[in-house]
């Protein structure tokens, strides 16, 4: 009966441990520099197959998602894969630090051919203390550590690091207490 008791605990640990593995090995490839084969995609259909991949677990939260993508959107020139990694970092740390509301992902594209991605969140925002640290490793903010919220403190510097080599940036604006927009 008691074994029985440490089945999920022991699953939610392995769960765990498997992403962190994982998230190393991304970060590993990543630095030894593996030639990415870069190709012009369309980001508005790479982020609805994120979405469509994660609606699920949104739902499942009782948030609401909305996707406002940019009509006119340029092709961009990326590794499909990457992309769709960083995608998918942002929009789960927005589901984990969302408990209720909407999370809004849109694109968007600013002369001269600049091209956005944005996830904005009504979840627990950043401490001003911990902005500064959140693009670094394993690095977890206040509010990941004294909650229940997974992760392993890689997610945001694999998809800085990825944002990098398709030379652009990474950037996040927060107010703690109501949400935090992260912008690529």
């Amino acid at each position: 009966d008691s074994l029985a008791g440490y089945l999920p605990i022991l699953q939610t640990q392995t769960d765990r441990l498997s992403q962190l593995i994982q998230d190393i090995l991304d970060l590993s490839r990543l630095e030894l520099g593996h030639i990415l084969q870069f190709e012009a995609l369309d980001l508005n259909d790479l982020v609805q197959d994120v979405i469509a991949a994660h609606l699920p677990r949104v739902e499942a939260n009782n948030l609401h998602l909305i996707f406002e993508p940019e009509n006119m959107l340029p092709p961009i020139l990326g590794e499909w894969n990457q992309l769709a990694q960083v995608a998918t970092n942002l929009l789960v740390n927005a589901i984990n630090y969302s408990s209720q509301g909407e999370i809004l992902v849109k694109t968007a594209v600013f002369p001269p051919n600049k091209v956005t991605l944005e996830v904005t969140d009504c979840g627990t925002g950043v401490s001003p203390d911990d902005l500064p640290y959140l693009f670094d490793r394993f690095y977890r903010g206040k509010q990941a550590r004294q909650s229940n919220i997974p992760g392993t403190g890689l997610g945001l510097a694999i998809a800085d690091e990825i944002i990098r080599i398709h030379n652009g940036r990474l950037e996040v604006e927060s107010i703690e207490g109501k949400g935090s927009t992260f912008r690529v």
